[in-house]
């Protein structure tokens, strides 16, 4: 394993053993995907090895980034097409987001603009085309 994989991957070992401790303490403090990816696997008795663990949490975020990177590249080229699109964006912004405030998650349900905007972006633009799946085992489903 070379110096970079080592390093990512002793910090996902981290972070997994962290969610894990604070689970066996009471609860997680975190409520993002590689806590609900460890509370899923304990409440299914470690159906997933912790390298297995660590594999799923570094395809979740390479997959997130890539594609979160892809469509702000098209929102940003879409943005630069249509001035007034861009313009009428800007003053929701400004409108949720007085007096230059950061954002917080709470703002993103009272940015209806902005959020037409990244729906219309990926049904133009998507990240990810197509996916193909192919079943390793015939199921029949009840």
């Amino acid at each position: 394993m070379n110096e970079h994989n080592r390093l990512i991957d002793d910090k996902l070992e981290d972070i997994i053993n962290k969610r894990q401790q604070e689970l066996s303490e009471g609860g997680l403090e975190s409520n993002d995907l590689l806590s609900l990816l460890v509370e899923a696997n304990n409440q299914e008795k470690g159906i997933l090895t912790k390298q297995e663990l660590k594999s799923n949490a570094a395809i979740f975020a390479l997959a997130g980034h890539e594609t979160t990177s892809t469509l702000l590249q098209w929102i940003t080229y879409e943005l630069a097409k249509h001035p007034e699109i861009q313009e009428k964006a800007r003053m929701e912004v400004d409108k949720v987001l007085e007096n230059g405030r950061k954002p917080n998650y709470d703002d993103y349900g009272n940015l209806n603009y902005i959020n037409a905007i990244i729906a219309e972006t990926l049904r133009y633009h998507p990240p990810v085309a197509v996916v193909v799946k192919n079943a390793k085992k015939d199921v029949q489903i009840v």
